[in-house]
This record gives structure tokens, sequence and C-alpha cells, in this order.
């Protein structure tokens, strides 16, 4: 466990220094708006599969094999569907979102 707590630091914690070397501070402020947003969706997403997790593992002890594997192919299609949509919707709505609750000065580049 600690050496997986080191590897989570190392991937999830370098970014900001590594874009602040090499893009400068600004562009790490204004990525920071960004990534507030994304978090955000994610912790709704993440709480939801998570509450799902949980009753399908209550499934898992109890149930019988097709009723199991009916309902793990439907969470998973479920999942795929949700992120994808979310993803799509930032994708289109990440800069307009930011121009409207902070402003054109606070917009990255769209690419």
């Amino acid at each position: 466990m600690f050496f997986h707590k080191i590897g989570d630091v190392v991937v999830n914690g370098t970014d900001n220094i590594l874009m602040a070397k090499f893009c400068g501070v600004l562009t790490v402020g204004l990525y920071s708006n960004y990534i507030m947003i994304r978090g955000a969706i994610n912790g709704f997403m993440s709480t939801f599969f998570e509450s799902v997790a949980a009753s399908f593992g209550n499934l898992n002890a109890v149930g019988e094999t097709g009723k199991k594997e009916d309902i793990f192919n439907t969470i998973n299609f479920l999942g795929s569907w949700l992120y994808g949509f979310c993803a799509t919707c930032l994708y289109v709505l990440y800069n307009p979102f930011i121009r409207l609750w902070l402003g054109d000065k606070y917009l990255m580049s769209f690419f």
C-alpha cells in the first residue's frame, strides 16, 4: 500500500509542477479551472458507481450466475454511456461554461 500511495502521488501530483516548469504558472492557473469542473463531475459519477458496486457485490454473494452476468453487462453498458455522454459534454461545453462562469480572460485555447 505504501508503494501504491507513492505511485499515486507521482502520477497524479506532478502534473502541475511539470506544467509550471514548461508552460508557465499562468497556464497552470487556467488549467486548474478545467480540472476542478472535471473533478466535480467525476465525484458525482464515482459516488453513483460505488453505490451500485455495493449492490452488485451483494448480488454476487447470493444471486444466480445468469442474473449476475446480465446485471454486470447492464452496469457496464450504463457506465460506458454515462462516461461517454460526460466526455462529449465536456468537450463541447468546457469553454462556454468557463466563459459564462469566469469570463473570457480565463479561457484556454481549444487545442
